[in-house]
């Protein structure tokens, strides 16, 4: 609509085009076939922070006011990514539209919007119905991929399967879809496939008639499946779905229609489908203990959620976010990660993905005693797992101890025994110092490790700096 009110508008009089886009809830920028802005709205000098009174934007290149932008046409769709505006990374929703000035002169008018809140990828949140992609943390390739085809995904009525590790967002995800899909006035019905207790699964799903088995409600009960009724069924944890139950769920997504226990009527449903797994359905199937044909109906449109790992610099972006609620919740000053905890950080696995990186960091926050959060502050186990990578960093494998040695021998032959034993144990000592911190507490945890006592460690450091 914005587009072709604006294209009419550029036919008949282009001075007049600025009454238009200053009345539009947007960010608007109309560039012409040098990329050169001819107009841009209030909206838009707001976003980007420019005062017309001490700067000229009017036929500027578009890169001198916002870097890393794709300047190509969006085909009418929403896309989220990052713009560097003022040397930031700042996260917009924008459209790009392609436009024909007078004399058939191309041109591309760029709406926008900022996204504003951040939310936690694995929070719990209390209004769940307002979760939105825009509410997810990220500006790395793999994450923005994700959402992207997830938006596209949310206009259609299309079942979804969502995949990725625990701790990923999976059901922030379903919660997005629904939220940004027709059906978003419409419940949004969450069942826990690996929790539901096996002799209660079939009424909990598919609900009961009145008299069904001894202890059910008089009246009869309305199952999970039948509560979605124009609304969005989620199954998380659907690989844990009862075999002997799959049938019955295939015959829902197939026919969409439901029958209780007890019922000799089928219930008409209508409902939209989505999915969400940590585990791999295909080797569940070839294990015998998924079926194919429900595989093949609940994998319409797969959406595979990168892991944390994966993500790389968007572990800080989610750190400043989780820093600034734990901080404010343990009402403490605002804290910063050290460098040293940046690298620790970008080297780990995070098998955990969020939900480890929020354990780390409380620990982290909890211990700090200044308003930089140190390694020495970070729960022990997150240092015990990262001592294996840095010694493989430094290309040592199992057999460290071996190798380096031996090649001590070599390089050094004029030293003996004893010498050759003192070196090895500073080496062991100075690493370890440098991942659990020269402070005194550091110190206590490296005396630990090495099963000796502290008065032996300072000993043993001070004869290595003699």
């Amino acid at each position: 609509i914005i587009s072709i009110k604006v294209k009419n508008k550029l036919k008949r009089d282009i001075a007049e085009v600025n009454e238009i886009i200053n009345c539009l809830n947007k960010g608007i920028i109309i560039l012409n076939s040098k990329m050169e802005i001819i107009h841009i709205n209030i909206k838009a000098l707001k976003i980007l922070d420019i005062d017309l009174s001490d700067t000229t934007i009017i036929d500027k290149h578009i890169n001198t006011v916002i870097k890393k932008i794709k300047l190509q046409d969006t085909n009418n769709k929403d896309i989220m990514g990052y713009w560097n505006i003022k040397g930031e990374d700042v996260r917009v929703i924008y459209n790009i539209s392609e436009l024909h000035l007078e004399g058939k002169e191309l041109s591309l008018m760029i709406s926008f919007d900022k996204v504003k809140e951040i939310i936690n990828i694995a929070k719990t949140y209390e209004c769940k119905e307002e979760i939105v992609f825009s509410n997810i943390i990220g500006k790395s390739e793999p994450l923005l991929e994700a959402i992207n085809k997830s938006k596209i995904a949310a206009q259609t009525d299309s079942t979804i399967l969502i995949q990725g590790d625990s701790g990923t967002g999976k059901e922030l995800f379903a919660r997005s879809i629904h939220n940004e899909s027709l059906r978003k006035e419409g419940p949004f019905v969450v069942i826990n496939c690996a929790s539901l207790p096996e002799n209660l699964i079939e009424s909990e799903l598919f609900g009961y008639e009145r008299g069904a088995f001894t202890g059910a409600n008089p009246s009869g009960k309305k199952g999970k499946i039948e509560l979605a009724n124009n609304g969005t069924l989620f199954l998380d944890e659907i690989g844990d779905f009862p075999l002997h139950l799959q049938t019955r769920l295939l015959r829902v997504l197939q026919e969409r229609q439901i029958d209780r226990v007890g019922g000799g009527k089928p219930i008409d449903i209508n409902i939209r489908v989505i999915s969400a797994t940590n585990k791999d359905l295909e080797t569940l199937v070839s294990q015998g203990k998924f079926r194919l044909d429900l595989f093949y109906r609940l994998n319409i449109i797969p959406i595979n959620l990168p892991t944390l790992k994966e993500r790389g610099d968007d572990v800080f972006l989610c750190s400043q976010y989780i820093m600034e609620k734990i901080c404010s919740k343990m009402n403490k000053g605002k804290k910063y990660l050290s460098q040293e905890v940046k690298d620790a950080f970008i080297e780990y696995d995070w098998p955990g993905n969020i939900r480890e990186l929020e354990n780390v960091l409380e620990h982290g926050i909890c211990f700090a005693t200044g308003d930089k959060i140190m390694l020495k502050d970070l729960p022990e186990y997150f240092l015990d797992n990262r001592l294996p990578r840095i010694l493989k960093k430094e290309d040592c494998r199992k057999d460290y101890i071996g190798n380096e040695m031996y090649q001590k021998l070599l390089i050094t032959e004029n030293k003996n025994l004893e010498q050759l034993k003192m070196e090895f144990e500073k080496d062991i000592i100075n690493k370890l110092i440098g991942i659990y911190g020269d402070s005194v507490e550091g110190k206590k945890i490296v005396a630990k490790k090495l099963d000796i006592g502290l008065t032996t460690l300072y000993r043993k450091i001070n004869e290595y700096e003699s």
